[in-house]
């Protein structure tokens, strides 16, 4: 009878957990859908490919360190973000490649380095490397 309770405890508290988790990757993914309707939305009218700017957007969040922090085409890389140069580098070259585009080369990411430090600069910037349909 002892193992029994035991059991059904252990029964009891998996099934919490696993209910808890759920929970928490739901409020999770739809927070992620909210930050993406809203970094979207911030980009209409600016005539960019949709795969580009869900790339960017998805490259982007998951860099972010401190959760919450809303990406619009004005957030800045660096100081916002907190991502380096490096990090940088490594989103445009990750979103090229995503977007089936050309990757930028050694001389295009010292021009990134450069004129790159918002989000819409990256954007911009990588626009020409991707090779997919305009939004609307």
């Amino acid at each position: 009878m002892l193992q029994l309770a035991i059991v059904a405890t252990l029964l009891i508290v998996a099934v919490t957990f696993a209910l808890a988790s759920s929970r928490t990757i739901a409020a999770a993914t739809e927070h992620d859908e909210v930050g993406r309707r809203r970094f979207l939305s911030a980009f209409n009218g600016h005539r960019m490919p949709a795969e580009m700017l869900v790339q960017a957007y998805d490259a982007l969040s998951r860099r972010v360190s401190a959760p919450g922090v809303p990406i619009t085409p004005a957030t800045r890389l660096a100081e916002d973000l907190g991502l380096t140069r490096t990090d940088a580098e490594d989103v445009a070259l990750l979103i090229a490649a995503r977007c089936e585009g050309r990757i930028p080369g050694a001389r295009d990411l010292d021009q990134l380095d450069l004129a790159v430090h918002t989000v819409e600069d990256l954007l911009n910037f990588l626009e020409p490397f991707c090779d997919v349909a305009i939004a609307a």
